[in-house]
């Protein structure tokens, strides 16, 4: 069964809509900020640096923000077209462009270096390219290129619906890494399978987190940081489903 016989067409500004627009409120999601914090964390205790590639960017691009002050190269990827139209609109200053205003705001203030503007011309100025990526397929974005730093965020169980394949995207995506590099996953452990955009459920693999880190392991990866956070129910109050994030940062052995 190939991604389009199954999965429902993607609306990135609903997406966002959903999860990421936060212009009225106080605080920005907590998943976010979750993500973020962790972000933060392992480029500075890490020290990472070099070329990075975001597999299944979406249209965001808060994951970006402090790689951007420690990556000199970054890639941005998705499946669908719409999202990646989304993106290109940021990077081209569009007026219709989605507003990351509180992000940048926010990784200014935990990051202590860099004030927002300064984040936000750095995120757009790293960002070399936008492409097309399937993590379906062996060659995830058509090309044998490797990078410092990969990072997925919530982007393998909704390009999948069982766990089997799951771990065979993982596999895929762990070819993009350099020897000695970094692999940083950000997923949901749910007890349902699918996501809510507006009014649709999107199909998606219930993740398991044993599974995922025997895998890593299997692919020589060295697992080096690994944090979770239960479901915040403020930032999506009706979901029936609870569960966890799940933050993982490993390095692929040299050898």
């Amino acid at each position: 069964m190939s991604l389009e016989d199954w999965q429902i067409p993607f609306e990135p500004r609903l997406y966002w809509t959903t999860y990421f627009d936060k212009q009225n409120e106080v605080e920005i999601g907590l998943f976010a900020t979750f993500l973020m914090d962790n972000l933060q964390k392992s480029f500075e205790e890490r020290s990472i640096k070099g070329s990075m590639i975001d597999v299944g960017s979406g249209p965001t691009i808060h994951t970006l923000m402090t790689a951007s002050g420690h990556c000199d190269v970054i890639v941005c990827s998705d499946f669908t077209l719409a999202s990646r139209e989304e993106l290109q609109l940021w990077v081209n200053k569009d007026k219709n462009a989605l507003d990351w205003t509180p992000y940048f705001e926010y990784v200014s203030k935990i990051e202590g270096k860099r004030n927002p503007l300064q984040i936000e011309e750095d995120v757009r100025s790293k960002i070399t390219s936008i492409v097309h990526c399937d993590v379906r397929q062996n060659k995830v974005i058509g090309t044998a290129e490797r990078y410092d730093v990969v990072l997925s965020s919530l982007a393998l169980s909704a390009a999948t619906n069982n766990l089997p394949d799951l771990l065979r995207c993982l596999e895929n995506v762990s070819h993009l890494v350099k020897p000695g590099g970094y692999f940083i996953l950000f997923t949901f452990i749910g007890k349902k399978p699918g996501y809510p955009i507006g009014d649709v459920i999107h199909i998606s693999a219930l993740v398991n987190e044993a599974a995922v880190c025997d895998k890593l392991q299997e692919l020589k990866f060295d697992i080096l940081q690994k944090e979770r956070l239960p479901w915040p129910e403020q930032d999506m109050p009706d979901r029936e489903d609870s569960g966890e994030f799940l933050f993982i940062l490993s390095q692929l052995s040299n050898n």
